[in-house]
């Protein structure tokens, strides 16, 4: 991959002395990033970086200096990119992180191939998910506060003070974080100086409490495309007579301010989480719509070859899924 990069330094270079104009249209390597490690795909590479260098007031692990969450960025380069970069954003689950900081490996290495081979410029943004939103903030005492987890959810988006039960930090939220790491990548030709980052031209996926990320997301913004993976639903609050089986936050009058059919969902049936999860799908009428891809398959693996038991882990990382998910997100 090195003779690749090179290549495209040395095009660099010849515009510096030749015309300065025609450097304008180079972009789309990674010579001036700062790579914590980078790895080769079929279809292009991957990036891991300390959300740090694009801002030194961002954390680079969680604040309480646990291991679980936050961690590092990471960037995906197709092989086939074009002048118009076409970018997806994937969010990793509770307590993970999209680079392990501790195997020294990228996380959901499989996904991000299929984004690759879709011919997306992939953004898999380290954000605030140390806690679980369900089992650790809305649970308890937490069920006491209305509209619980959409105040926990708009906290970590936009990082607003909404809740005691969390405290992402502005510098932490998911919108300075996003805004910041694109700025860093025009600043390191990764992406066109003229690239402007606008929900409704970006794709939006996520695992887990990701998936939960995508939805709330295109509740408040209109996006291109939503795919949840084994995520999407939250906790009710306990507050009044309250019967429903949502968050307050999803069953709002409020519409969506992207289309219905545009949001899809993976999901594996022996998913742990699957009766839950089910609730929330049937609310949005995603099977109807066609968006609602389910599995079964018993014998799963995932891209190192270990076999996946979990069915809720198994929905992102089974290679045997790749068809469904690339059905549900990219195509």
């Amino acid at each position: 991959m090195k003779t690749k990069y090179n290549s495209f330094m040395t095009i660099w270079l010849k515009c510096i002395f030749l015309n300065a104009f025609l450097c304008v249209g180079v972009y789309g390597n990674l010579d001036n990033v700062d790579c914590i490690k980078t790895e080769a795909l079929d279809n292009g590479v991957l990036c891991a970086l300390m959300p740090s260098k694009t801002d030194s007031r961002i954390n680079d692990s969680a604040p309480s200096g646990g291991s679980d969450g936050f961690g590092y960025h990471v960037i995906g380069l197709p092989d086939n990119y074009g002048k118009n970069p076409d970018l997806h954003i994937h969010f990793t689950g509770s307590y993970g992180q999209a680079f392990n900081t501790a195997r020294n490996k990228f996380t959901d290495k499989q996904f991000l191939s299929e984004a690759l081979e879709a011919g997306k410029v992939v953004i898999q943004l380290a954000y605030d998910n140390e806690f679980a939103v369900n089992l650790d903030l809305c649970n308890g005492d937490g069920a006491y506060d209305d509209n619980c987890a959409g105040d926990v959810r708009l906290e970590k988006l936009t990082g607003v003070d909404r809740t005691s039960l969390i405290k992402t930090s502005f510098f932490d939220s998911i919108d300075f974080r996003l805004r910041k790491l694109i700025s860093y990548l025009k600043e390191k030709r990764v992406l066109p100086y003229t690239f402007k980052h606008e929900w409704s031209n970006t794709s939006v996926s996520g695992h887990s409490q990701g998936g939960g990320v995508v939805l709330h997301i295109a509740k408040l913004r209109k996006i291109k495309r939503g795919c949840m993976i084994s995520g999407g639903y939250d906790l009710p609050d306990n507050i009044g007579n309250n019967t429903s089986e949502l968050a307050d936050w999803i069953i709002s009058p409020i519409p969506f301010a992207t289309s219905l059919d545009f949001i899809s969902a993976v999901v594996h049936t022996s998913d742990e989480y699957y009766s839950e999860l089910s609730i929330v799908y049937d609310f949005l009428n995603l099977k109807s719509r066609g968006n609602l891809y389910e599995t079964s398959k018993l014998i799963l693996r995932d891209i190192d070859g270990n076999l996946q038991f979990n069915g809720h882990v198994a929905a992102i990382r089974a290679v045997e899924l790749k068809d469904i998910r690339m059905d549900a997100c990219f195509n």
